[in-house]
């Protein structure tokens, strides 16, 4: 996993590890699951500075009632998750070429591009790089020839 997964990854689980403490303060929640960390490591994790172990989630879920899966999730479901991920694989594979960086921000928008993106995820850097040059150049033979 690159370090853009881990960062949606850690932010992710923060976020729901937030949402189960609910109105508890955090010492007051690492109390509930035995002071397995300190109130110091709850905020870095809920802040997305860091990402949760298995044996934190292991513990929480167990505390809590929750399957592990349950943390990877957001409110909605899964597909977003995905989505950035896939995004931000794209963006660190193009990013030292502005010009592409642009063209891919512009092209992120469209609709009907946004399947074909989430599936870059078994794509090398290079292929990726290759893949947004081809749409930009079918892009601008579109905008040289209109129909």
């Amino acid at each position: 996993m690159n370090t853009g997964e881990d960062q949606v990854l850690a932010k992710r689980i923060g976020e729901r590890i937030r949402e189960l403490r609910g109105k508890l303060s955090r010492e007051e929640f690492v109390e509930t699951i035995d002071k397995f960390i300190t109130p110091q490591s709850l905020y870095r994790i809920e802040s997305g500075l860091r990402k949760a172990s298995d044996k934190v989630l292991s513990k929480i879920s167990e505390k809590y009632n929750k399957p592990i899966s349950w943390f990877y999730n957001s409110g909605s479901d899964l597909e977003s998750l995905q989505s950035e991920i896939s995004r931000l694989k794209i963006l660190e594979a193009i990013q030292n070429d502005p010009s592409l960086v642009e063209f891919f921000e512009k092209l992120s928008q469209r609709s009907d591009l946004k399947i074909m993106f989430k599936q870059v995820k078994d794509l090398s850097p290079e292929s990726i790089k290759r893949l947004i040059r081809i749409i930009r150049a079918i892009e601008d033979e579109e905008d040289e020839n209109p129909t």
